[in-house]
């Protein structure tokens, strides 16, 4: 949404008068944006680099009781199944964005050293 006036009616996003972003955004600043673009960057090389050793463990996520593998296209070849040892979901804890922002920031820090 170029023309956001206050709050935008397309994307879930307010503009201040100032031209920052408005607290019920969900928008990420180009800050944010970059810390986020380098955690991608960094996750897709240690994936790759476990496939090249021959990892190719399934490995689903688990948020409360949001599991994708219910809307997974591909569950007839994966087969998960909790109920097989060694299956287990990766269970993502609920965080605030600000921690998330947070934690972001302190991992691409850490890299960087």
């Amino acid at each position: 949404d170029r023309n956001i006036d206050g709050y935008s009616l397309i994307v879930p996003a307010m503009v201040k008068s100032d031209g920052t972003l408005g607290s019920p955004t969900s928008a990420a600043s180009a800050g944010e944006f970059d810390e986020l673009r380098k955690h991608v960057k960094n996750r897709v090389i240690e994936l790759c680099e476990e496939m090249l050793k021959g990892d190719i463990s399934i490995s689903p996520y688990k948020n409360k009781n949001d599991i994708p593998c219910r809307y997974c296209p591909y569950s007839s070849i994966c087969r998960f199944d909790v109920s097989i040892r060694g299956n287990s979901y990766r269970m993502i804890p609920d965080r605030s964005r600000d921690q998330i922002w947070k934690a972001l920031k302190e991992e691409n820090t850490e890299g960087e050293a």
